[in-house]
């Protein structure tokens, strides 16, 4: 693929393609909305005499939408996906107009005009995110906890310092180990001392005034996982917008609006022609994760994106050390890129002792904040790393191996974890020393940062579809049918949530049926592009 000629003839069928690509996407977006909060009655109404009432059932659930308290079976999350196939689709469309071209003069002197496809890219792009916000999220729940942290810090409250079931124990009076016989969940049981009471009786009042955002967190017992960035990211977003879904989406957006810039900004300075942000801008992955789903990731990704820029820059290492520590900060993924971005030499002791300087300082407040100590800041990511699965690809064939030919338990995850983590510190290794490309330095350092990140991705036990967001802005650089292809499947997981359906309950060698179709079409793919790759320098 080549990127579009200076011809009027060609720029304008761009044009063309991409406002109707576009338009359609925006259509979709504004259907996936009102899906998302139930169809009008009118509308299935007019469904079900079309249909000469032979799917009744199906078409109600479509006016029930992906409210909290829809059970999981009645949502309409066939009618998602297909929609979000189509989502799929139009998002390349583009691409049989916008080519590639490593290396083009005219990228650096490019001006805004409403009529330019960069320029109808970003505004697309801007639109769909807009429309989405207002979106009710499709099988998450995960905001629930960022509310409730960013809600319990502004009032003064360290939110590591206490579960959100803290207040069931502090209530029931629960010293001891207790398996509630509603949920399943086991509570660790403990007494409370004279200094915590009072902050419990604070947290009483916050729950109080609201209780359906306390009552929605998820995994109660578990103290939040998320670090002092992100924490921050909550706290402003609490301030500033109280309990609001939509306050917390806005500040996500501009820190999703930021990772577009930085991903120009990066193409640009690689002499890839800055059209190619359309496989982040418009992935169908990275709307419904961040607009509609409203996790997080954009934040850590950001920094991430940003401390990569900055590496470009050999002159710049202090900014990279800084971004990188604000992204670890946000998220732990961004620390395994130390060694591509800060190699270790005498001369880097600045950046890296930067780096320390500013986990450190971050960390040292909510250590000391109602004297929540090092173990229990800590004490929710233990929990995560220890029983945490979902979705795995490689994880899943490694750990199934091991309970095939050993005696292990199948709870026990450790030996297939560290067999994981030797895996991805071989893969840092061989990318921080391998040979450098010395004809292409900037974009050898781009490449080895998306191998790290792929491979931690594919190695990890919990493969939700948000983390793969990380990879979306190195396919603008790297593009990849298997990848993109990959970013498609993924949202198929949430037919798990559906065990009415028999794809839901049916397995292969302990593996659900669901994640085979994802991963096994990804590795086809990706061994079919690797090959044709071979063969093509081959001649």
């Amino acid at each position: 693929m080549t990127l579009p000629s200076s011809k009027n003839t060609t720029s304008l069928s761009a044009q063309t393609v991409i406002i109707c690509a576009g338009s359609l996407m925006t259509l979709l977006c504004l259907l996936i909305t009102t899906l998302s909060h139930g169809l009008p009655p009118v509308i299935l109404e007019t469904l079900d005499t079309v249909t000469h009432q032979l799917f009744t059932d199906q078409i109600q659930n479509l006016g029930k939408g992906f409210h909290y308290q829809i059970s999981n079976q009645e949502m309409p999350l066939t009618a998602f996906l297909v929609i979000y196939a189509l989502l799929c689709l139009l998002s390349i469309a583009p691409l049989t107009r916008l080519q590639r071209k490593l290396t083009t003069n005219h990228t650096k002197q490019h001006r805004f005009r409403l009529r330019s496809p960069l320029s109808l890219i970003l505004l697309f792009a801007l639109i769909f995110r807009i429309i989405l916000i207002f979106s009710v999220p499709i099988h998450e729940s995960d905001f629930y906890r960022y509310l409730w942290d960013g809600k319990s810090s502004i009032h003064g409250i360290n939110p590591y310092r206490f579960e959100p079931g803290a207040l069931k124990l502090y209530e029931q009076n629960i010293h001891t180990p207790y398996q509630d016989p509603h949920n399943g969940v086991t509570w660790q049981g403990r007494e409370f001392s004279a200094e915590e009471r009072p902050i419990l009786k604070h947290l009483q009042q916050l729950r109080d005034h609201n209780l359906e955002l306390h009552q929605r967190v998820s995994h109660q017992a578990v103290p939040t996982i998320y670090p002092p960035t992100a924490q921050a990211v909550f706290a402003v977003s609490a301030f500033l917008f109280g309990d609001s879904l939509v306050g917390l989406k806005v500040i996500l957006l501009i820190f999703d609006l930021l990772i577009i810039a930085v991903t120009i900004a990066m193409l640009r300075r690689l002499k890839i022609n800055p059209t190619w942000v359309i496989l982040y801008a418009w992935s169908p992955l990275v709307l419904k994760e961040f607009s509609n789903s409203a996790h997080y990731d954009a934040v850590p990704l950001f920094f991430t994106m940003l401390a990569i820029y900055f590496a470009l820059d050999p002159a710049r290492p202090l900014k990279t050390a800084s971004a990188l520590a604000l992204g670890t900060l946000a998220k732990f993924f961004s620390v395994i890129l130390i060694p591509v971005l800060l190699p270790v030499r005498l001369s880097q002791w600045k950046s890296y002792a930067l780096f320390a300087t500013i986990i450190a300082l971050a960390y040292l407040p909510f250590f000391l904040w109602n004297q929540a100590g090092v173990a229990q800041v800590f004490a929710g990511l233990g929990v995560y790393n220890q029983h945490w699965q979902y979705n795995a690809g490689l994880f899943a064939l490694i750990q199934q191996s091991l309970l095939t030919f050993t005696h292990l338990s199948p709870n026990n995850l450790q030996p297939a974890k560290i067999i994981v983590a030797l895996l991805l510190i071989t893969v840092i290794a061989w990318q921080s020393f391998r040979p450098k490309d010395e004809q292409h330095p900037e974009l050898d350092l781009v490449r080895r940062c998306f191998v790290i990140t792929a491979a931690l991705f594919i190695l990890s036990p919990t493969a939700f579809p948000w983390y793969y967001t990380w990879l979306m802005p190195f396919l603008c650089v790297f593009p990849s049918r298997a990848w993109i292809m990959l970013s498609w499947l993924l949202p198929l997981s949430y037919l798990d949530f559906h065990q009415n359906l028999a794809i839901a309950r049916t397995f292969f060698w302990h593996i659900p049926a669901i994640s085979w179709m994802i991963w096994l079409t990804f590795a086809l793919l990706f061994l079919a592009d690797t090959i044709k790759l071979r063969h093509s320098k081959t001649h």
